[in-house]
């Protein structure tokens, strides 16, 4: 089935905030990015499903509660076509799934920085059911180097200076060095259904 794109508004903060409000991780998975630069691919996966307690039409303030018997209210944007199909006892679940390679390259490899977000939902008159995918690669430079402390110091594209810890799934630390570019590619996917 071949969904709509609607307007893309959903800001990154919104996105990540509604994934911690429901979510719960099941699985987070480390490997190695690439054999000849040090580098780190983390999955992280998770899913949960809510109940629709309460859903004002109106105002599409709509109430869920979690597995766990916490209660959470949001706002239905207005373009998810969908909200006069979701009713009280209906069943909402969520899948998250996260992406964030790190990579060390050379300053010669240079790439840009990049935004990009999908947004597919269901026909109208069909059940709720969407799927937003947001991409975002940042790269920053090393500017100052601790072995010892495992730390490195990067600048970002903006100009701003942080202070980043290297975890023990770094195997090759010891190879980065000041002037390669670290570049973080991080992919979201939260994709929504609603069940009777």
């Amino acid at each position: 089935m071949k969904f709509p794109t609607i307007v893309r508004r959903t800001s990154p903060l919104a996105l990540a905030a509604l994934a911690c409000l429901v979510l719960s991780p099941i699985a987070v998975e480390a490997q190695q990015a690439s054999p000849s630069r040090p580098g780190v691919v983390v999955l992280d996966t998770r899913t949960a499903t809510a109940t629709v307690v309460d859903i004002d039409y109106q105002t599409r303030m709509t109430t869920l509660r979690r597995s766990d018997g916490k209660t959470i209210t949001i706002k239905v944007d207005d373009r998810f076509p969908n909200l006069d199909k979701v009713h009280k006892g209906d069943t909402v679940k969520f899948v998250y799934f996260e992406s964030t390679a790190i990579m060390v390259q050379d300053p010669k490899e240079t790439v840009g920085s990049s935004s990009s977000e999908t947004v597919e939902v269901a026909r109208r008159g069909h059940k709720p059911e969407g799927t937003i995918v947001r991409a975002n690669r940042v790269v920053a430079t090393v500017t100052k180097i601790d072995y010892k402390k495992r730390t490195a110091t990067v600048e970002g594209p903006d100009g701003k200076k942080v202070v980043v810890h290297a975890g023990p799934e770094v195997k090759r630390f010891n190879e980065v060095k000041k002037g390669d570019q670290i570049v973080i590619e991080i992919t979201e996917t939260l994709a929504v259904s609603v069940t009777h």
